[in-house]
């Protein structure tokens, strides 16, 4: 939680945070000066308009030819504002949105930089798509209309009230104090809702990233959905979701109604109550002049519209200060991220040296932890597993689904933090060396075959800028890609976020062949391979694990391999299995068959069943 947020100037100062960082160029400080300044000229001249009037009204009341003048003078000078008005307030417009456009894009890009710096733990625990995406889409954009339009109109709304009082009292000091009066109870009251406003801010980003999360797994598993006919049962979770932020909004909705209401109430009155008195005032000998009272109405009736938009805008500012303080969330956790040298990236990983070239194991495992709650209150992870892995050697994880093998990849990975024991790699203790470096080492291909917008190319060589096509050809011959992908078709592109024209095993191979390049060519010495074969042919399987193996002994690589099908394990030069996130049983294939009552020759048995 960030800090402050419970108090109303948590998100006043999340707000001026995110805006200051997000134009922090000199240039775009320079242009939002002159655009505000712009503004305040363009109010400036509006402001003067009813200035003219009494000159305008008393030619009118007594025509003659210096009558005529003042009309003519007046009526000039009347232009002239207009002029003025739209040129300054166009010209500051134009400014206003280039330097919220700018803006936006600095908030973005801050979001979508720290989303990919914070830990993956807590990623994909705490924050997640449907988190993040909102934020991007919805929120940064609400952000990036405070600058363009709601501070603006708050400040600009201000400057002619102000400017508006000053000239009532010029013109009648009386009738000044009715206005005033009407004044100070409506900016008070503003001041102490502003709190409301926020929290309004806050509860409707969280309904809609409750939506827009919803949104994201449905139509991501629209096969699912529509192979169960569960079409409509997701458009009533969908419809709820969408009624719980109708209310939301509709809450506000009223509640901003009755701002401005009570606003335009208390204004109306003063008006009335101008209209009144100086009616009776002009109406004495030593009175306004009809002149000096229409202007005063005129006056008053601008100062109540820009009352209302500086009131309702400033509400506004703090329904953003609600959604500023969740953008700071994400920024605060990626920032203790890079403290904690979390998120400490290497750079390019081909210009990176191999971890070490030290004897011993290239891997280890020595008493690690891990546990976490799936969420129906039972405790899944790895307790206290050991193990190692030596140069060239292809070590096999096998048990039962929710064992814990995927766990025990994340802590290599460091896609999990190890709560109790060390992992090492070449000896050194991965708690000790930064996320980004440690991933320089490690070549990790997971259950889903993620196809990443670009060309072929692109996809395989991805964090490899130096591969060159022979490189990339290489991995694909030894992921058997080469029946599908040939150096003619690197530089066609796939759709994005699809795979455009591959079935999921061919996805599969395209990333294995990224795991396998970046191993060929990158400085990683351990390979980790979590259920890459699940989709694939047996003759496509097959092929793969011989190429696998074949990168292993070549390249002297640490290999884990996880997977179900037991028959894999024969190519392993030695076996784990794993079971409530213990290794219970290890050896060579051969070995745990022989090992009667074993785990792993029941797994044998009942695949073999089949």
């Amino acid at each position: 939680m960030v800090a402050g947020a419970g108090d109303g100037t948590g998100g006043e100062r999340a707000l001026v945070d995110l805006l200051a960082q997000s134009i922090s160029s000199g240039s775009f400080r320079a242009k939002l000066v002159a655009a505000f300044v712009g503004s305040a000229g363009a109010n400036l001249c509006f402001l003067l308009l009813p200035l003219q009037i009494p000159l305008v009204v008393s030619a009118l009341d007594d025509p003659n030819s210096s009558s005529n003048k003042d009309l003519l003078r007046g009526c000039a000078r009347m232009v002239g504002l207009y002029l003025f008005r739209v040129v300054l307030g166009h010209g500051g417009r134009h400014l206003l949105n280039e330097v919220g456009e700018e803006a936006l894009l600095g908030i973005q890009q801050r979001l979508f930089s720290a989303a990919q710096r914070l830990k993956v733990e807590s990623f994909e625990l705490e924050f997640g798509l449907g988190k993040i995406l909102p934020l991007l889409e919805h929120d940064a954009p609400a952000i990036r209309d405070v600058l363009t339009i709601n501070l603006e109109r708050v400040v600009m709304g201000s400057f002619y009230v102000c400017g508006g009082i000053y000239l009532c009292l010029a013109i009648s000091k009386f009738l000044s104090l009715v206005v005033f009066a009407a004044v100070v109870p409506i900016a008070a009251s503003s001041m102490l809702l502003k709190r409301v406003s926020e929290r309004f801010g806050r509860r409707l980003s969280d309904r809609r990233s409750r939506l827009a999360e919803r949104s994201r797994l449905v139509l991501g598993s629209t096969r699912l959905v529509r192979s169960h006919a569960c079409e409509e049962l997701e458009l009533a979770r969908y419809k709820e979701l969408g009624r719980e932020y109708a209310a939301e909004a509709s809450a506000q909705s009223v509640f901003m109604s009755a701002c401005k209401g009570g606003s335009g109430l208390t204004h109306s009155f003063a008006l009335m109550a101008i209209i009144f008195f100086g009616v009776r005032k002009a109406s004495a000998s030593d009175g306004l002049r009809s002149g000096e009272l229409v202007a005063l109405v005129n006056i008053v009736v601008e100062i109540g519209k820009h009352l209302d938009m500086a009131v309702n805008n400033y509400l506004l500012l703090s329904t953003a200060a609600g959604k500023a303080l969740k953008c700071q969330e994400v920024l605060q956790a990626a920032k203790a991220a890079d403290s904690s040298g979390g998120s400490d990236a290497p750079g390019p990983i081909c210009s990176l040296e191999p971890a070490s070239t030290s004897s011993g194991p290239v891997l280890e495992l020595r008493r690690c932890t891990y546990a976490y709650d799936d969420g129906e209150g039972k405790t899944k992870g790895v307790r206290e597993i050991s193990f190692s892995c030596a140069p060239g050697e292809l070590l096999c994880l096998v048990g039962p689904s929710g064992c814990g093998k995927s766990t025990a990849l994340d802590l290599v990975s460091k896609f999990r933090p190890c709560q109790g024991g060390q992992v090492l790699i070449h000896g050194r203790d991965l708690a000790a060396v930064p996320d980004g470096v440690c991933r320089s080492w490690v070549s990790w291909v997971g259950q889903s075959s993620a196809i990443v917008p670009g060309t072929v190319r692109e996809n395989i060589a991805y964090g490899l800028p130096l591969a060159t096509d022979e490189d990339v050809m290489e991995a694909v011959r030894l992921s058997s890609c080469d029946d599908f992908i040939d150096e003619k078709v690197l530089d066609q592109t796939f759709d994005e976020g699809t795979g455009f024209n591959l079935s999921g095993g061919q996805r599969a191979r395209v990333a294995i062949a990224r795991g396998l390049l970046k191993v060929l060519k990158g400085s990683a010495s351990v390979l980790l391979l979590d259920e890459v074969t699940a989709n694939l042919d047996p003759l496509s399987e097959a092929s793969l694990l011989s190429g696998i193996r074949k990168v292993t002994k070549r390249h002297r690589v640490a290999t884990l391999f996880v997977t179900h099908r037991i028959s894999n394990a024969k190519i392993a030069d030695k076996v784990l299995v794993v079971k409530s996130g213990a290794v219970i049983e290890r050896g060579t294939h051969d070995q745990l068959c022989d090992m009667e009552g074993g785990v792993y020759q029941k797994l044998l048995a009942a695949s073999d069943s089949f």
